[in-house]
């Protein structure tokens, strides 16, 4: 899960990458998924995020704009656009030698059960301003993955009894 972001600044307000903090809550139980960035901990070093300054026109995308992919994080631009920040889950990472158990135990502290979906949301924020996105992520009740299967396996037998029809004919 990735949340992109794009900052566009208007009437000539200009920002750094450097006052951008992201934080991301989800529900699980012990909020496992969740992680954050401070302010300062972005920059344009990995190629995931751009700055833009303004041409003379003052205008995004005048074909004057001049795109910032690296130098100091403190550099005041008009717009960042940016892959975003996103995770995927480690299974306790504070302890690479855990033993089993505890690796079960911190996966089911992060898992999602059937009817039991689960939700995620980020937010940026720079300066005064942030703005969010959630994800719900579903898990699909087993008899929902049976049919989902039978489905598939029907599709798959109409397509090779089709397959055989145009060989013989």
């Amino acid at each position: 899960m990735t949340f992109g972001v794009s900052i566009v600044g208007t009437g000539g307000t200009m920002f750094s990458i450097s006052e951008l903090s992201f934080n991301a809550v989800s529900n699980d139980a012990s909020d496992a998924l969740g992680f954050g960035f401070n302010a300062g901990d972005y920059d344009y070093s990995d190629g995931n995020y751009v700055g833009v300054l303004y041409g003379a026109d003052g205008v995004l995308g005048g074909g004057d704009d001049t795109f910032v992919t690296s130098g100091p994080n403190t550099q005041l631009v008009n717009a960042i656009f940016g892959r975003g920040s996103g995770n995927s889950f480690e299974n306790d990472p504070s302890d690479p030698v855990s033993t089993l158990a505890e690796q079960e135990a911190s996966l089911e502290a992060a898992a999602s059960f059937a009817g039991q979906p689960t939700q995620f949301t980020g937010t940026y924020r720079i300066g005064d301003f942030n703005g969010s996105g959630t994800f719900d992520i579903a898990v699909p009740e087993p008899a929902s993955w049976a049919l989902m299967i039978l489905g598939f396996g029907g599709v798959g037998a109409a397509l090779r009894r089709r397959h055989r029809a145009l060989v013989t004919a």
